[in-house]
């Protein structure tokens, strides 16, 4: 991996090539998001020259910075009721289709090499 001011110097001679800003390639754009991680705004104004503005604008149209959704709580002893099919084959293959979370799929193996 490039060292950081190579990284930097490298991403500064594809912006330079783009005469309208605009135009930047998304890739360069994201690049440039990375960098936010670790300089500051002034810094890489000053040495892309871009304005803060442009700057924030590809920070937020990059950087993906994880979000917590928090998922429903299932009681424990609570029934949930799965939309599943179970097939059995001629050739005493099983299939199961449906939605299942890991540990839905863990009791149907269960389930299923009880069945066995």
């Amino acid at each position: 991996m490039l060292e950081e001011s190579e990284r930097i110097l490298a991403i500064s001679e594809k912006i330079s090539q783009y005469q309208n800003k605009r135009r930047v390639p998304p890739e360069t754009k994201a690049a440039v998001a990375e960098l936010l991680k670790d300089n500051s705004y002034s810094f890489l104004q000053k040495r892309f020259g871009v304005c803060y503005k442009t700057l924030k604008s590809w920070e937020q149209e990059y950087s993906f910075a994880q979000t917590f959704i928090p998922l429903p709580e299932v009681k424990k002893n609570e029934s949930v009721k799965l939309d599943l099919k179970l097939s059995r084959s001629i050739n005493d293959t099983w299939s199961v289709e449906g939605n299942l979370s890991l540990r839905d799929w863990q009791r149907m193996v269960n389930l299923l090499e009880g069945i066995r």
